[in-house]
């Protein structure tokens, strides 16, 4: 569990306590920001004394509240560290069965089956929940993408492209699609999911990849749920197809270069 400084929470998403029960109104505070995903696993809560000064309740009071949501297994108290979200959910798929499939490409295209469906319903949701905040996200990431094409970043743009489908995600403000989605594209970062490169002529769909994001982002910044679950699911068919004669492409050319080493040894035993 990271427990790094840095991974903390931001400051000031806390709000003022207004309640008899004081210590359980701020327990509870923290549970709705645990499930909306905006505290997550490992993550570390500010200190007690930043705490009461954002709820505006004691130290005491505060440390009744942790007490409650270790008690419930949301929080893990740490001496001489603090408090830190627990892992509150698995990990997708184990590392075995991720190793698995990275020694059986072919099963991507269930990955990606599964993501059309769960994208398109998160790019739905996001055309008729997002917020303003939202908006902002996702238009500067589809930003952050042209400007990682025109210099042909594709490692920048790889992972601008993983921030905006959760970005998408979390604009659809669905708790479980949330969480679930969290998992999956921290499974994909380190899997030959996410090694579009390895996979793609990353070259050639660049520019197709960005259009289409930036036809999602389109769909839901307009507040048009139909458009942008097309969108979505366009996308993932492309990224499929491309996928799919990627794949082709390096079994030709493992197929090629053992058929010429083959010959080649031919000839030596023949001379």
């Amino acid at each position: 569990m990271p427990k790094s400084k840095l991974d903390k929470v931001a400051t000031n998403v806390f709000d003022a306590i207004e309640h008899e029960s004081l210590s359980h109104a701020a327990a509870t505070q923290i549970e709705h920001l645990i499930l909306g995903g905006i505290l997550k696993s490992g993550m570390g809560l500010p200190g007690e004394r930043d705490l009461a000064t954002q709820f505006g309740i004691s130290r005491p009071k505060v440390r009744e509240a942790l007490i409650e949501l270790e008690e419930n297994g949301l929080i893990e108290i740490i001496a001489g560290e603090g408090a830190f979200v627990t892992q509150l959910s698995a990990p997708a798929m184990s590392p075995a069965l991720i190793s698995l499939y990275t020694r059986h490409p072919t099963a991507i295209h269930d990955h990606l089956g599964y993501r059309s469906v769960q994208e398109g319903f998160a790019a739905r949701l996001a055309a008729e929940r997002r917020t303003q905040t939202d908006r902002d996200r996702i238009e500067s990431l589809i930003n952050q993408m042209k400007e990682a094409h025109e210099i042909e970043n594709h490692e920048l743009g790889s992972d601008l492209d993983s921030q905006f489908h959760m970005a998408i995600t979390n604009a659809s403000h669905n708790h479980t699609l949330i969480h679930m989605m969290t998992s999956l594209y921290a499974m994909s970062r380190g899997s030959v999911f996410f090694a579009r490169s390895k996979i793609l002529n990353i070259d050639e769909v660049s520019g197709a990849l960005l259009k289409q994001h930036e036809a999602i982002a389109e769909g839901i910044l307009s507040g048009e749920p139909d458009m942008a679950e097309r969108a979505s699911v366009e996308h993932i068919a492309y990224v499929r197809r491309s996928t799919e004669d990627g794949m082709a492409k390096q079994e030709r050319e493992t197929a090629a270069r053992k058929r010429y080493l083959n010959q080649n040894r031919k000839r030596f035993t023949d001379d």
